[in-house]
C-alpha cells in the first residue's frame, strides 16, 4: 500500500515535470539547440509510462489514434529509404519519429489532466507575452532585451536572431495564451492579440500574417460583445502604427495587396520566387511519386531537378539552395511521395471528424489547440511540419495535448463571464 502511494506521488510529479518540459520546448526555441533536449526528456517520460504500462499501444482510443498517427508518418518515411538521395537524412528522421512518438506519449498522458494543463497554459501565456513585449522593444529601439537586433533589412525577429521563426511559432502557440486570458482578462487578451499581430506583420513573414488572421477569426468569434468593440478600435490604431513599419515590410504589403497579379511572373514576384521552388518540388514528385526524393533530402536533390535559370539552384542568383519546399503539402509530395501526403491527410481528416463529434462542453476545452492546429496546417503554411527539427517539436506539443483532449471525458467549467 505504501509503495503504491509513493509510486502515485512519483507519477503526479512526472506529470508536472512534463508540463514544464512542454513549456520549455516552446520557450527554448530561440536558443542554441532549440527544443531538442526538452523533447528528448519528454520522450524519456513517455518511455517510462510505456514500460510502467501507464500507456499501452492500442488499449484506449487516444493510444490507438496516437499510434496510427505516427505510423502514418513512419511508413512513408521508411518507404523513402528507397529514394535516390540522402538515406542518412531519412534514417535520422526515422529515429526522430520514434523519439517524438514517446515524447507525444509523455505529453498526451500528462497534460490531459486539468491541473497540469493549467500549469502549461499559464507558462505558454507568460512566454507569448514576453516574446511580444521583447519584439516590441526590438521594433522601438532596434535591439531586443538580450541584444538581438532587427534583421539587416529591418524585420522584427524577436529573440530568434537571423531567421523568421518568431513569426511562425508565435501564431502557433498564441491561441493557447489567448484562450487562457479570455477566461478572466478579455481586455488583456485583446491587447495581446493586436500586439502580436503588429509584431508578426513587422516581421514581413506573410505566412505568419495568414496564421494570425486564422487565429484572429477564432478569437473574435469567442469574444463578448462589449470587447468586440475594442477590436475595431484596435484595428484603427494598428493601421496607423503599420504605416510606420519598416520599408521592406511596407513594400511586401503593397506588393501583396496593391493589385491583383495577372501573370505567373507577377505571382512569382509576390511570392518571392516560391513558384521556382514549387516547380522543382513537383518535378521531384513526378520523378519519384511513390517514395519522393527522400525525407529530409530536399536540398540534396534540388540541383538535379531545378531549371537552369532557377535563382535557388546551385548557381542561382540567391546564392543558396532552397532547403525545403516552403509549402507543407508540396513538401510532403516531394520528399515522401503520395503515401506521405495521404498519411498526413488521413490524420487531419480523422482529427476533424473526432472534433465535430464532441459535445459543446468538450469543444470549449479543445478550442485553443484546434485553432493552433488549423493555423499550422492551413495550406499557405510555408513550413513542412514533419521535417524540421525546430518546428516539429512545437507541433508535437500542440497535437499531443489535442489528442488527449478529444478523447477525454472532461467537461468545461468555464463561466459565462468568459464569453465562450
Amino acid at each position: 500500500m505504501q509503495q503504491s502511494i509513493v509510486m502515485q506521488s512519483v507519477l503526479d510529479k512526472l506529470k508536472i515535470f512534463t508540463a514544464i518540459l512542454s513549456v520549455l520546448i516552446i520557450a527554448w526555441s530561440p536558443f542554441i539547440g532549440g527544443p531538442r533536449l526538452f523533447a528528448v526528456l519528454a520522450a524519456i517520460v513517455g518511455f517510462f509510462y510505456f514500460v510502467r504500462k501507464e500507456w499501452s499501444l492500442i488499449r484506449t482510443n487516444e493510444e490507438r489514434f496516437l499510434l496510427y498517427s505516427f505510423i502514418a508518418i513512419l511508413i512513408p518515411t521508411t518507404i523513402s529509404l528507397i529514394a535516390p538521395y540522402s538515406r542518412e537524412s531519412v534514417i535520422k528522421v526515422i529515429v526522430l519519429v520514434f523519439i517524438f512518438y514517446f515524447c507525444a506519449i509523455g505529453i498526451t498522458h500528462s497534460l490531459k489532466n486539468r491541473n497540469t494543463r493549467e500549469l502549461f497554459e499559464k507558462g505558454i501565456t507568460v512566454i507569448a507575452c514576453f516574446w511580444v513585449f521583447d519584439a516590441l522593444i526590438q521594433y522601438a529601439v532596434g535591439v531586443d532585451i538580450i541584444g538581438v537586433p532587427l534583421s539587416g533589412d529591418g524585420r522584427v525577429v524577436g529573440m530568434f536572431g537571423d531567421n523568421l521563426r518568431y513569426a511562425a511559432i508565435l501564431p502557433a502557440i498564441l491561441p493557447i495564451a489567448l484562450w487562457w486570458l479570455m477566461k478572466k482578462y478579455q481586455f488583456a487578451a485583446v491587447t495581446l492579440y493586436f500586439a502580436s499581430l503588429f509584431t508578426v506583420f513587422a516581421s514581413g513573414y506573410r505566412a505568419g500574417w495568414v496564421m494570425m488572421a486564422i487565429v484572429g477569426i477564432g478569437f473574435f468569434v469567442h469574444l463578448q460583445i462589449k470587447h468586440k468593440r475594442l477590436v475595431f478600435l484596435a484595428f484603427l490604431i494598428l493601421a496607423i502604427l503599420l504605416a510606420s513599419a519598416s520599408p521592406i515590410v511596407v513594400r511586401k504589403f503593397e506588393a501583396t495587396f496593391d493589385s491583383l497579379p495577372t501573370t505567373t511572373k507577377q505571382f512569382n514576384s509576390i511570392l518571392t520566387g516560391r513558384i521556382h521552388i514549387w516547380s522543382t518540388a513537383l518535378n521531384m514528385f513526378s520523378e519519384c511519386p511513390l517514395a519522393g526524393v527522400g525525407v529530409g533530402a530536399f536540398d540534396d536533390a534540388y540541383g538535379e531537378y531545378c531549371a537552369p535559370n532557377d535563382p535557388f539552384g546551385p548557381n542561382g542568383a540567391r546564392g543558396r539552395i532552397a532547403n525545403h519546399a516552403h509549402q507543407l503539402y508540396i513538401s510532403l509530395l516531394a520528399e515522401a511521395g503520395i503515401p506521405g501526403l495521404l498519411g498526413f491527410i488521413a490524420v487531419v481528416l480523422y482529427s476533424i471528424k473526432r472534433w465535430y463529434s464532441l459535445n459543446i462542453s468538450r469543444k470549449v476545452i479543445v478550442q485553443p489547440y484546434a485553432w493552433s492546429l488549423i493555423a499550422i496546417i492551413f495550406p499557405v503554411n510555408a513550413q513542412p511540419i514533419l521535417f524540421l527539427s525546430w518546428w516539429f517539436p512545437v507541433v508535437i506539443v500542440v497535437f499531443s495535448i489535442f489528442v488527449g483532449l478529444i478523447f477525454s471525458s472532461e467537461t468545461s467549467r468555464v463561466s459565462n463571464s468568459s464569453g465562450l
